[in-house]
């Protein structure tokens, strides 16, 4: 049917104005970087390589960690397009005029220890718990753990491993001693440890930067006993490192889990939500008997100007909260926000970008009271139709990753000779090399340096192909 030159006139303009306002919410293919947050890391790891390949914009997200501190000064610095943190800039700094708090996720801070000779349950107060941190109890046998469990625990020296850079995890944690157990620990909260503990740092203590790196000391380490994001911990299972169940200010002892620190964060007193910076106050204090207590947000840090990286960063920040953190949270031991959280956390990610960005060109027609001439309709010839094939992405020669980086499986599918169409299904299983790289969610993240084996499984339609991919870790 051939179209009047009014009507075809007409559409091109409706089209026109569309295209401005979807591209006022879509940057145009650029690269972003964000840093801190070592709590939220691997879900950034989860949530990036997927958002790379399926954003509208052709955009990349590249996070480093480095520790909520460190990820507030480089935002601060124009470094980074944006930050992770898990706790506030503090009094003395000075943030840009146009930052806000982006809620992304909730979750639980895992007691982790290591007790090759105590395979039960363990259960901790949050007066033990601030001893223990404090220097004052210095053996798994103290009486003060013998009471919180009911009977005594074999004897072995206790090694506290705590954050030795400036850390969100820290803050929160010496906070939730301040507030459970006041007097014993003294001082508040800090992103710095040794500034909150009262005595300074336990004797025979070790300082490790980043989760990883009490993770790490952990693992390799019987005795001792940290603090770090749920996800961390369940990744060290493997070497006897476990989590300790904390009791709550109801008297029960609460396993971290997604969804005891979904209880704990769906319950956020409405004076905890600040409304001028974006920020919630975690409650350590919560009488809900459910609630893990030591649960913290984590939040990514934005402008508020806007600017095309900006798009890209409102766009990465709100598929965490929402598309990714769905799917990914509970598997990695986080908690997706909820109720009035997930509502507080909608309406401040959409303030970033949003100050000073272009409005959209509208166009005024004045009415006419011309009468369009009569149009000939033609019948257009009978087409053939031509069923859709997939499209192949080609192989590429060898696949890598860095250690504590993420790639996606459709990524590690790609170091196969298999055939991938465009709406492949792949799922990735380790089959050799378990220490070196690990499938997280939908993607596979490198442990340590080496090379692994990954089974890579394609589904297109009722077809379902296999390979073994080596990837490499370095």
């Amino acid at each position: 049917m051939k179209l009047s030159r009014r009507i075809a006139t007409g559409l091109v303009a409706a089209l026109a104005l569309t295209s401005v306002g979807a591209g006022a919410s879509h940057a145009a293919g650029v690269t972003i970087t964000g840093s801190g947050s070592t709590f939220i890391k691997n879900l950034f790891d989860a949530c990036g390589p997927t958002w790379n390949d399926t954003n509208d914009a052709g955009s990349t997200v590249s996070y480093s960690g480095g520790g909520s501190g460190a990820g507030r000064t480089a935002f601060t610095g124009g470094t980074t397009d944006f930050a992770g943190t898990d706790s506030t800039y503090a009094s003395t700094d000075t943030p840009p005029s146009d930052y806000t708090y982006v809620p992304i996720i909730a979750g639980p801070v895992a007691i982790m220890y290591k007790h090759s000779g105590y395979a039960g349950t363990l259960k901790l107060s949050a007066a033990t718990l601030a001893g223990i941190f404090a220097g004052t109890i210095t053996n798994w046998n103290d009486a003060a753990i013998t009471t919180d469990n009911g009977s005594a625990l074999p004897s072995k020296t206790i090694v506290v491993v705590y954050r030795s850079d400036s850390s969100g995890t820290s803050s929160g944690f010496t906070s939730y001693l301040n507030a459970a157990a006041p007097t014993v620990w003294t001082k508040a909260g800090s992103s710095t440890f040794t500034s909150s503990a009262p005595s300074g740092a336990p004797t025979g203590s070790q300082a490790k930067s980043g989760s990883d790196g009490v993770t790490n000391y952990v693992s390799a380490t019987d005795g001792s006993i940290s603090y770090a994001e749920l996800s961390y911990q369940l990744e060290a299972q493997a070497d006897g490192v476990k989590s300790a169940y904390v009791i709550n200010k109801s008297g029960t002892a609460i396993k971290p889990t997604s969804v005891s620190a979904a209880a704990a964060a769906s319950a956020i007193p409405t004076a905890n939500f600040n409304d001028t910076t974006g920020f919630i106050s975690p409650d350590y204090t919560s009488s809900v008997a459910t609630a893990y207590p030591i649960t913290i947000f984590s939040f990514g840090i934005a402008h508020k100007t806007y600017s095309v990286a900006n798009d890209s960063v409102k766009d990465f920040l709100n598929y965490s909260l929402t598309t990714c953190g769905s799917a990914q949270a509970a598997t990695l031991g986080y908690a997706t926000l909820t109720s009035t959280a997930l509502t507080f956390a909608k309406k401040r990610v959409a303030l970033v970008s949003s100050v000073g960005r272009p409005a959209a060109v509208t166009t005024t027609v004045a009415p006419t009271t011309t009468t369009a001439a009569p149009t000939t309709t033609t019948t257009a010839a009978p087409t053939t139709t031509v069923a859709p094939t997939a499209t192949t992405v080609a192989p590429v020669k060898g696949v890598s990753v860095k250690v504590g980086s993420t790639i996606s499986a459709m990524t590690v599918a790609k170091g196969s000779k298999l055939s991938i169409g465009s709406t492949a299904k792949v799922t990735l299983k380790v089959t050799s090399g378990a220490t070196v790289c690990k499938v997280v969610g939908a993607n596979l993240k490198g442990l340590k340096k080496g090379t692994c084996k990954v089974l890579a499984t394609v589904k297109t339609g009722a077809k379902t192909a296999t390979a073994t991919v080596t990837v490499t870790v370095s």
